[in-house]
């Protein structure tokens, strides 16, 4: 009876046209090549799928995940209070942030940061008087449009619009947490190997912003990783009023304390003793790791690394997503002792 089935159905498909086959074929095979294209079964925190996670609606516009969508970001612009989803404000961000060229697990490591800033300061009332964020760099976090990232990426713009948009969801509604509550996600832009821990750049000594060795791919591939900076004596006088910078200018600046890599804890600077950071600060340096010669009648800075150094560096996360860490990895490196949550 077996044998009489199997000759009966090759029967029935002799019947059918060979383009009805093929196409049956072609589609199968397509469908197989779809299913194969995410490289892996992903596993993750409830909620997570192993889907493609970037979602858009008829119009193209960007969709958040649903615990994203759930929660309203009041945002800072000039004057004006725009209203939005978190989804689309952290999208903003990473997109203000962090080089959309950056492998996938890298933005999606600075989307969870993002979020993470974002939360900190509306559970803590806002950083401002009507708004929860401002989309000042200097003050909360750079905040880039579709518009505007489209006019500056060019022909990539649609392959490097979706890549962010699906780190963006990848990511929807995860928080980094210490003892239950979002952290301070502090990040910067690159360091000289090692990141810096938050007291010696801030008042407080956090338990997940200590320095941890950072991998900056020796800065080869790192815009302005090395820099320098000349300052005259009279322009050191007037950033320091108390310092004295008469004499010879090899006796302006000693270091007293620097850690590993060479980023300055403390210096006396024109006679009078101030922090790497506090020098950093005044002088426009790009970071604390710093060294000066004479220069004519001033001093030349050489500078590695920018940024104030603590948290998450953005080229160490590249270069550990390169080397095949995901973005949970990356996090729980540079925030040690933090955990991965979804926002509630």
């Amino acid at each position: 009876m077996a044998q009489r089935r199997r000759r009966k159905k090759r029967t029935q498909h002799a019947g059918k046209s060979p383009l009805l086959v093929a196409f049956v074929l072609l589609a199968a095979a397509g469908a197989l090549m779809a299913l194969s294209a995410s490289g892996h079964i992903h596993f993750g925190l409830p909620g997570e799928s192993s889907a493609p996670r970037e979602k858009t609606d008829m119009s193209g516009a960007f969709v958040p995940g649903e615990r994203d969508a759930a929660v309203n970001v009041r945002v800072l612009s000039g004057d004006t209070v725009m209203e939005m989803d978190l989804g689309t404000y952290t999208l903003a961000v990473v997109r203000g942030e962090m080089p959309a060229s950056f492998h996938r697990e890298a933005l999606a490591a600075q989307a969870v940061a993002a979020r993470t800033f974002t939360v900190s300061a509306m559970r803590s009332g806002g950083r401002h008087e009507n708004a929860d964020v401002c989309t000042n760099p200097n003050c909360c976090q750079a905040y880039r449009s579709e518009a505007d990232a489209k006019s500056s990426w060019g022909l990539l713009a649609k392959t490097l619009e979706a890549k962010v948009r699906e780190a963006v969801s990848e990511s929807d509604g995860l928080l980094m947490t210490y003892e239950g509550k979002p952290i301070l996600a502090a990040y910067h832009s690159s360091n000289a190997g090692l990141t810096r821990p938050s007291g010696e750049v801030w008042i407080n000594d956090l338990p997940y912003l200590v320095s941890v060795p950072s991998p900056e791919d020796d800065g080869d591939h790192i815009p302005s990783y090395h820099s320098e900076k000349s300052v005259s004596r009279e322009e050191l006088a007037s950033l320091f009023p108390e310092s004295d910078f008469s004499g010879a200018a090899e006796t302006w600046l000693t270091i007293l304390e620097t850690d590993a890599v060479g980023t300055v804890k403390r210096a006396i600077i024109g006679g009078k003793e101030r922090s790497g950071n506090g020098i950093r600060g005044a002088l426009g340096l790009r970071s604390a790791c710093f060294w000066a010669e004479p220069e004519g009648d001033g001093l030349r800075f050489s500078v590695t690394g920018f940024g104030h150094g603590v948290g998450m560096s953005q080229y160490g996360a590249q270069h550990m997503a390169k080397a095949g860490s995901s973005f949970r990895e990356i996090l729980t490196h540079y925030y040690p002792g933090a955990t991965l949550e979804a926002v509630s």
